[in-house]
């Protein structure tokens, strides 16, 4: 037997299409141009932008530390909704390969 609360939400999401309460809708990747993923990239790793160029290594960048790979995971799943687990992050070893990542997953207009 279903209880009127359990109802209430069964309706609401044959009429609006909104998933239950205790559910989330996977968010719609929107890609990004390679100048918006470098400034994002320049944000989670806390560097000016200017200095970033696609072949700069991770030895190369004080920001590309543990908290900034932390910050570029999340901001990743924040922003696309897709997941950079912790070992992949960790085989990244230049900008480039960051960006390799984004346009695999389709994350990149350019």
């Amino acid at each position: 037997m279903q209880t009127i609360v359990g109802m209430n939400h069964s309706l609401r999401q044959r009429e609006t299409g909104a998933p239950p309460q205790n559910q989330t809708m996977k968010k719609e990747p929107n890609p990004i141009s390679t100048v918006e993923a470098m400034q994002m990239i320049a944000e989670a790793f806390n560097e000016p932008v200017e200095d970033l160029k696609a072949d700069r290594s991770r030895e190369s960048l004080a920001g590309w530390d543990s908290m900034g790979a932390l910050m570029l995971i999340a901001q990743i799943d924040e922003r696309f909704g897709v997941e950079l687990s912790a070992d992949t992050s960790r085989e990244m070893t230049s900008i480039n390969d960051i960006l390799k990542f984004l346009s695999d997953r389709g994350l990149l207009r350019d």
